[in-house]
């Protein structure tokens, strides 16, 4: 739009430049004229500053950008006070639960499951053959060695648990009556019947070694559900502090969250703000430039009308008459928005 106005007005200052010149007396005259009552084409740039200021709007763009940056700012002070608030919560549960870590009981449950197991399976595999002589198959009798088996591998674990959790030597003292009374039981008759299996094929062997041999198979499994299971207690505190565990990681991507859509909005912000400086900065420069096409066009009246005269006026020594434009303090604006930008601790670039 300035380029296309601009050409249109150079030929415009061109033509009536040369068209005065010729005239008889040439015009301007020589003496006691001045230069601004021969450029009409003066008011084309000022109605083309008058239309870039129209376009660019400059003014509603601050005005606007005020707005956007009040606006920007209450939501700011929302997602950091929703920040802060989600941090108090965080801060609290992690007063409560200290030094907790979820991973150490799990991991003692885990390491008394696998020797569990690993007892449970080597029981299985020897009382098998101890079974198969009440005549059953091997499926039977592994069926039936995998209950006693099991049996024992979970009165060994419930032993252990009990003798944990007493809080008398009376309770204590009970839990090891009942645990040796009922295992020495239960290992004798499969004691026996493993002895009656290797008597049948030429092997003899007192009793009482498998008897002592499911005995350890049941206090080593007992002492692991001592020494490595959790007591009931921890269990429940374990239970509670597990659900304090789970909610503090929830708040801590709940405020992860926040910190990025706090991090992308102020980014929005700053970067409309920016347009709207820029539009204020372009505008200003569209108007420096217009004023020097202006003293183009006003060169080009001067150069034509002289060739088109012989004598010289001296109104062409006269300074430039400046363009009638509204009057905005472009710097002072751009400064004070740089200002409140630097006391609001985000400075425009």
């Amino acid at each position: 739009m300035i380029e296309a106005e601009h050409a249109k007005i150079k030929a415009e200052a061109y033509n009536s430049g040369k068209h005065d010149g010729m005239k008889d007396p040439a015009m301007p005259l020589t003496q006691g004229d001045k230069l601004i009552h021969y450029i009409s084409f003066k008011s084309g740039y000022e109605s083309l500053i008058i239309k870039v200021l129209q376009t660019i709007q400059p003014i509603t763009q601050i005005a606007e950008g005020k707005m956007e940056k009040d606006n920007a700012n209450a939501h700011t002070i929302q997602l950091t006070d929703a920040k802060e608030k989600i941090q108090k919560q965080i801060n609290f549960l992690k007063r409560e639960l200290g030094n907790y870590d979820p991973s150490e009981l799990e991991s003692r449950i885990h390491k008394t499951t696998i020797l569990g197991i690993g007892l449970f399976i080597g029981e299985v595999a020897l009382n098998t053959q101890a079974f198969q002589v009440t005549g059953e198959n091997l499926l039977s009798s592994f069926i039936l060695s995998a209950s006693v088996s099991l049996a024992v591998s979970l009165g060994a674990h419930f032993a252990g648990r009990k003798y944990k959790d007493a809080t008398t030597k009376l309770e204590r003292r009970t839990v090891i009556v009942v645990s040796i009374v009922g295992i020495t039981i239960v290992s004798s008759v499969i004691a026996s019947l493993r002895t009656i299996f290797l008597q049948r094929i030429g092997v003899d062997v007192n009793p009482i070694y498998f008897t002592v041999f499911n005995i350890v198979f049941f206090l080593i499994a007992a002492f692991a559900t001592w020494y490595l299971y959790p007591t009931k207690e921890e269990i429940e505190n374990n239970r509670e502090n597990l659900q304090k565990y789970k909610q503090l990681k929830k708040l801590e991507k709940e405020k992860t969250a926040k910190e990025i859509q706090l991090s992308e909005h102020e980014k929005s912000s700053s970067e409309k703000l920016k347009e709207n400086l820029r539009a204020l900065v372009y505008a200003e420069y569209a108007i420096e430039r217009i004023k020097v096409m202006y003293k183009q066009s006003v060169d080009i009246y001067i150069n034509a009308n002289r060739l088109g005269r012989k004598d010289y006026s001296s109104c062409f020594n006269d300074a430039i008459p400046p363009l009638d434009i509204p009057n905005i303090n472009f710097k002072y604006i751009i400064n004070k928005y740089n200002e409140n930008e630097n006391n609001d601790n985000n400075p425009i670039a």
